[in-house]
């Protein structure tokens, strides 16, 4: 099936603590999620599995509650737990950049880990070479994210394979790791806050090399979720 008919997004108002406590499939959860149309989504939600699910799920129903102030409904959601069908997920993975791209936003959850997992850097990075403009970050705890540190060898995978692939990839699109690293930090060294306020961050910014991405994704070796 094409991305666009497997493109899905859930409500914000259907989520509850549990589903977001460990990336274990949930069928309850997925049945939640509906078929939408690409652009339809209101926030790809960017976080790490490893990071606070309590700190995760106050800051997006206060982010929420934002929004539906804001908007006048409840936000649709692009969860990777919800939205990605886990019998199929090599096929799913292969699709993540255009479901980035079917996403008017990117909502990130940095917790103490977001930026140690090399998925998370990887969604931020191909959401921009799409051509998304507006990202949203929440800093989950009241020490801000160390960013000057950042470099991307250090990040972790659940498969060592997927990093070898993925940091080939980054350095292929950007030139040098250092130019990557340096773009991460900043993109995000200014626009950080901490929950539960957000900062709206427009990035206009579109290559061809997030293209090659979905190659590089087409023969994953096998994943639970993505982060």
């Amino acid at each position: 099936a094409s991305a666009s008919e497997n493109f899905r997004g859930v409500r914000l108002g259907r989520l509850e603590l549990e589903h977001i406590r460990d990336n274990r499939p949930s069928q309850a959860l997925s049945s939640f999620a509906e078929r939408t149309q690409l652009g339809r989504v209101d926030a790809f939600v960017s976080h790490s599995w490893h990071d606070d699910p309590t700190a995760k799920f106050n800051a997006l129903k206060a982010w929420g509650a934002q929004f539906r102030e804001a908007h006048g409904r409840e936000p649709l959601l692009w969860l990777d737990k919800a939205c990605i069908n886990q019998h199929n997920i090599d096929a799913e993975i292969a699709l993540l950049p255009v479901y980035l791209a079917g996403c008017k936003q990117l909502l990130i959850l940095s917790g103490d880990t977001y930026l140690r997992r090399l998925w998370c850097v990887i969604e931020l990075f191909v959401f921009l070479q799409m051509g998304g403009k507006h990202v949203e970050m929440v800093e989950l705890s009241e020490g801000r994210t160390e960013l000057t540190s950042f470099d991307a060898h250090q990040c972790e995978c659940a498969v060592p394979s997927d990093k070898e692939r993925m940091l080939a990839f980054i350095e292929a699109a950007c030139g040098t790791m250092d130019e990557f690293n340096a773009q991460v930090r900043a993109m995000l060294g200014m626009h950080c806050t901490t929950c539960p306020g957000t900062r709206a961050l427009l990035m206009p910014h579109r290559s061809s090399s997030a293209y090659a991405l979905k190659a590089s994704m087409s023969s994953p070796s096998g994943h639970q979720s993505l982060t």
